[in-house]
Formats: C-alpha cells, sequence, structure tokens
C-alpha cells in the first residue's frame, strides 16, 4: 500500500528486476519493494538473498548467524570448510552485544563456504545508510547487510545471467552508492559494475 503512490515507471522497473531473477515481493521475509521519495525501489531483504543463493543452482542452503560476545567461534578454511560455534545460554538470555555474524552456504556439490562478516564492516554501512531501519531494528539489518555481503562476494565469477548475479545488480542501494543511476543501465552493465566493486563500499 505504500507504494501505491510512487511514480508507476519505478513500480514497473521493480517489478521486472524480480521477474529477471526469479523472485516476487514477500513483505515478511523480502524481498520488499520500498518507497523512498516518489519512486519505488527494491530491497532484497534476507529472503530475497537466500531465495536468489537457491535459485542460482551453486547453492543448496544458505544460513546465516550472529555471533554474540562471550560465545566460542571459529572457521576452518581451505578444502573443508566448517564453522565452530558454541552457543552459551547466558549470551543469550542476558542480550550480549553482537560481535559479528557469519554467513554459511552449502553448495550444491557438496562444499561449503563460510564467510565471517565483522561488526566493524557492518558499522561502516550502519554509518552511510540514510535509512531509519537501523536504529529501529538493528539486529536484523545488520543481519541482512551481512548476507548481502556474503551474497555479493558469491556472486563473483557467475555468469551475468544467474539469478544471484543479477540480485546484486538490482539492489539499488548499492547501485547508488556506487554514484550510477540504475534506470538507464543495462542488468549486464549493472552486474559488471557492481562486482568491480571492493565489497567494503557496500551500503
Amino acid at each position: 500500500p505504500d507504494v501505491a503512490g510512487c511514480a508507476h515507471r519505478s513500480i514497473l522497473q521493480c517489478a521486472m528486476r524480480l521477474a529477471e531473477i526469479g523472485l516476487y515481493p514477500n513483505q515478511r521475509f523480502g524481498p520488499y519493494v520500498i518507497k523512498r521519495g516518489d519512486s519505488a525501489t527494491l530491497d532484497l531483504g534476507a529472503g530475497g538473498w537466500k531465495a536468489a543463493c537457491l535459485l542460482s543452482g551453486v547453492f543448496t542452503r544458505v544460513e546465516c548467524h550472529a555471533v554474540r560476545d562471550g560465545e566460542q567461534f571459529r572457521t576452518n578454511h581451505g578444502h573443508n570448510p566448517a564453522v565452530e560455534h558454541s552457543q552459551t545460554t547466558t549470551s543469550i538470555k542476558e542480550d550480549a552485544p553482537i560481535v559479528g555474524f557469519y554467513a554459511w552456504f552449502f553448495r550444491s556439490d557438496g562444499g561449503q563456504e563460510v564467510r565471517p562478516v565483522y561488526i566493524s564492516e557492518l558499522r561502516k554501512i550502519e554509518k552511510m545508510s540514510r535509512g531509519k531501519a537501523w536504529a529501529t531494528n538493528w539486529e536484523a539489518m545488520a543481519r541482512t547487510k551481512a548476507l548481502k555481503i556474503a551474497c555479493v562476494e558469491q556472486a563473483q565469477g557467475l555468469p551475468p545471467d544467474n539469478p544471484l548475479v543479477m540480485a546484486a545488480a538490482a539492489d539499488e542501494n548499492e547501485w547508488e552508492h556506487a554514484g550510477h543511476e540504475p534506470n538507464h543501465a543495462t542488468p549486464e552493465d549493472r552486474a559488471r559494475a557492481l562486482l568491480d566493486q571492493r565489497i567494503g563500499g557496500a551500503s
């Protein structure tokens, strides 16, 4: 309902970008169509990123977990990546501060990929954000951005028409931060430009 008064062209563009990826709006988990000014814009949300990973054909499952102060966390990289994360009842009950997140990708070939996302990375994104959602729901925003960082990295090297690459290209927050205008770029142009950026510049 909030986007009903948006420019019709912007609503159509969001619908077309979601169709390119193979997604549809989900107001609970994402992707979301959000009103910004007079325009409708696309925010994939955690649900959108996870769905894009599955549609890519590369992954069968994706998880994203918070690590809180006092918990034991270690990742093993190499040929057999693994995660050791010991959550404690105390850290959860006492709402211990979050010190980072990690995205865990389960590949269709049986392999795994783990990407820790540190609190310093998320604070930079929060600082650059112009929205109010960080103030009202910090953990959900941080989790989504952590997943987004990891997914954009996983998209590198995939064909431009892969759904995960298309998802990275469709995310307007990324594109606007890059200083480009999404309305005048093809999906392939957006994909190439986004994947050439350093992930630390994500917004």
